[in-house]
């Protein structure tokens, strides 16, 4: 899965890219894209490939997106996931914060 994932936030990074320019001959008359106002959208499994895109864009140290909606997807990196557990809720303190 991960390979996969890897080939298509490759996929998406290029259209972005050729989007914006970058990599485009100066003699070109094009109007490239500013990256302030370009949004990403996935559901499922394209939310894992625009969460990956924005990770890797920004590690890049590249421009800044407009922003990214994410939605009903999830992502395992190679490395240990952290998990976090919330406290149990006690049935005898009504005022028990959440």
């Amino acid at each position: 899965r991960l390979k996969s994932l890897k080939h298509a936030v490759e996929l998406a990074r290029c259209l972005l890219c050729s989007l914006m320019g970058i990599g485009a001959s100066e003699s070109e008359d094009d109007v490239a894209w500013i990256p302030e106002r370009i949004f990403l959208f996935g559901f499922s499994a394209g939310a894992c490939v625009v969460h990956e895109l924005c990770r890797s864009w920004c590690n890049a140290g590249r421009m800044p997106l407009g922003g990214a909606i994410c939605i009903a997807g999830g992502i395992q990196t190679e490395g240990n996931l952290l998990v976090t557990q919330l406290p149990k809720k006690d049935a005898n303190n009504p005022n028990q914060a959440t």
